[in-house]
């Protein structure tokens, strides 16, 4: 994910990615890399304002902080 950051940010172009599409691809997220989709975008460095997030279907309350702080 860092890759694509870095090639697609450079020239400000955007990034759609599936994000907590369902509680079980949310959970299968967290599993793979102990961190949840949220938190691995932001390390990425994908959570900005070139990032389309889609399907968000399965955000709790905790979810909405960072990604309005973006």
């Amino acid at each position: 994910m860092v890759k694509v950051a870095t090639h697609a940010l450079e020239p400000n172009l955007g990034v759609q990615e599936l994000l907590h599409q369902s509680s079980v691809h949310a959970q299968a997220v967290e599993k793979r890399h102990d961190c949840d989709g949220i938190q691995l975008l932001e390390q990425a460095g994908l959570l900005g304002p070139n990032l389309q997030a889609m399907h968000m279907n399965a955000l709790d309350e905790s979810d909405i902080v960072p990604l309005h702080r973006h």
